[in-house]
């Protein structure tokens, strides 16, 4: 069921309750019956808000609508660039939202251009997976030397037991972002094209009038507040974006190093003194990597707080926003929306 097609069958309903609210107030007046008079003005002033709201919604989210290009003036405006699928492309501010959570490589936001939520958290759930199977290779080693065994695994154990919490932290935002991806491109795919048709023939009807009024709330608060409160929250985030893309680049050299000595630690041991080698090595890796250690779980640990900044309390927001928007949109058409514990907002 298409925007036009719904709208054809709006406007036939419309006049079907317009012939049937005027026949009752007709009867209403002939029989004196206060009852049926009111209902029927009711009705026919009913019947006028439907055709007034019909319009105003096929006026608004056609292609070419009021409502579509001050959604996609307004991402223009800020900057805001992103390639996205052609079912999104209709809504610049959801095209933005979506590459903004899901894009594989960039975005472009103010003139600059950032790496996406999906490609930085991977790019760091790469990293932290080789530093972990590095800082395992290196806590497995033993050596011998004149009949002592000396083992890393206890030194390493803090510094793996801290990676592994940032990376199911980064892991869980990795997911979230995903998760967030997935929810525009439904938004995408049945907002316009199938609710809000569907809400706009239950609104005309008398006993799903209620009903077509959430579900047309619903679909401006999820096709129009939802992605704009991301276009927000890129404006909120964009201060801090260099910052995590410093901490990217300084983990990354951090990691080369830690896979040169990996590869020099390997080389040597395969030489004439073993046991000269792998020692020689320990000590180029505790001056070249064990002092950048501290250094490197403190950037891990300030991209994580961002990526949750970024992934979980700012989308919070959104959500936030939505839901009120959504609940007074409802009263303007005539339904109410409860959200339980949503309704102290």
């Amino acid at each position: 069921m298409g925007l036009f097609y719904s709208y054809d069958t709006a406007i036939g309903i419309i006049a079907i309750m317009i012939a049937i609210a005027g026949i009752v107030l007709g009867i209403g007046y002939a029989a004196d019956h206060r009852r049926l008079k009111e209902w029927g003005k009711t009705e026919l002033i009913q019947a006028a808000i439907n055709g007034v709201i019909v319009g105003s919604l096929l006026l608004s989210f056609s292609p070419f609508g009021i409502m579509t290009g001050i959604i996609n003036g307004i991402t223009n405006g800020s900057g805001a660039s992103a390639t996205c699928s052609a079912y999104m492309q209709d809504n610049s501010a959801l095209c933005f939202a979506y590459s903004y959570l899901t894009g594989p490589t960039v975005i472009t936001f103010n003139g600059h251009v950032y790496p996406t939520l999906t490609a930085m958290s991977f790019t760091m759930l790469a990293g932290l997976s080789a530093i972990d199977i590095g800082a395992g290779i290196i806590g497995s080693i033993n050596i011998d030397i004149f009949g002592f065994s000396i083992g890393l695994s206890q030194a390493m154990m803090p510094f793996l037991s801290q990676m592994r919490y940032i990376t199911d932290g980064v892991a869980l935002a990795f997911f979230s972002v995903q998760l967030q991806g997935m929810v525009m491109s439904f938004i995408a795919a049945v907002a316009i094209p199938v609710l809000l048709p569907v809400g706009i023939v239950l609104r005309t009807f008398y006993f799903t009038r209620a009903l077509g009024g959430t579900i047309i709330a619903l679909v401006i608060g999820l096709y129009v507040v939802f992605p704009m409160t991301y276009l927000m929250d890129a404006q909120l985030s964009n201060q801090y974006y260099q910052t995590a893309i410093t901490g990217v680049n300084s983990y990354q050299t951090v990691l080369n190093g830690a896979e040169n000595w990996e590869l020099s630690l390997y080389s040597n041991s395969n030489s004439i003194n073993p046991t000269n080698a792998i020692i020689s090595g320990i000590q180029d890796f505790t001056n070249s990597i064990t002092s950048g250690i501290v250094g490197l779980v403190q950037e891990l640990i300030d991209f994580l707080a961002y990526m949750v900044i970024e992934v979980f309390l700012i989308p919070l927001l959104s959500v936030m926003l939505t839901v009120v928007s959504t609940r007074e949109l409802a009263r303007l058409l005539g339904s109410e929306i409860s959200f339980g514990r949503f309704d102290v907002f």
